[in-house]
Parts: C-alpha cells; sequence; structure tokens
C-alpha cells in the first residue's frame, strides 16, 4: 500500500506543478485502505492557484476530507484544515470533480479519505 500511495502522490504532485499547488495522498486514494478497499483515483482535476491570491500572497495548507461512493464519485466534502477562505474553495471545486473507481464497500462502510493542497509560493 505504502509504495501505491508513494507512486500516486509522485503523480499528484507532478500534475499539479505547474499550478504551483502540491497535493500529497496521505489517508487513502492509492492501494488498500485499512479496511481492504482497493482504492484509485482514475480522474484527478488539480485545482487553481488563482492570480488574485498569489498576487495577495496567499499560502498554507488545505486539507478535504472526502467519502467515495461505490459508483466512484465524491461526497460529503469537508475541510478539515484550512489555509484561507479563498484557496479552500479552489481545493473544494477541485475535488468535487475527482473520480475513483467503482468498488465494493467492505460491511456497507464507505471509505472516507483525506487529500491535503499545498499552495505554494514561488
Amino acid at each position: 500500500m505504502k509504495a501505491l500511495t508513494a507512486l500516486l502522490a509522485v503523480l499528484l504532485v507532478a500534475s499539479c506543478a505547474t499550478n504551483k499547488v502540491k497535493v500529497v495522498n496521505q489517508t487513502g486514494g492509492g492501494g488498500k485502505t485499512t479496511s481492504g478497499v482497493e482504492l484509485k483515483l482514475v480522474k484527478m482535476i488539480p485545482p487553481a492557484y488563482p492570480p488574485e491570491a498569489r498576487k495577495a500572497g496567499l499560502k498554507g495548507v488545505a486539507r478535504v476530507a472526502l467519502t467515495v461512493q461505490p459508483d466512484g464519485s465524491v461526497s460529503d466534502l469537508k475541510v478539515v484544515q484550512s489555509a484561507h477562505p479563498t484557496l479552500d474553495q479552489f481545493a473544494l471545486q477541485a475535488v468535487s470533480q475527482w473520480k475513483f473507481k467503482p468498488y465494493t464497500p467492505v460491511d456497507g462502510k464507505l471509505e472516507r479519505v483525506s487529500f491535503p493542497f499545498t499552495f505554494m509560493l514561488n
């Protein structure tokens, strides 16, 4: 699981590099979860780093938690760590479009995962 999670983290960081937003998956989303469910992220929209936020010097980490539905869609999005309300909204907008491969929940329990989005200024 650690190798798959690390690979996913590298892919997410690489795909977000042009936006200056680093996305690292630390609690699932790639490989098997603690309940044994294989979650595979099949559509990842990186968040935009709005020019007005850059200009204002806004930066920080926004962590978004979500529930992965059996059909692979995401629901119950929640900012569990705020960077700034503006940056949080862009992270939520991006994650709301994500899609995972459909899966069968263990004991009917949906999988909940979280992702930190680090908005960095260069």
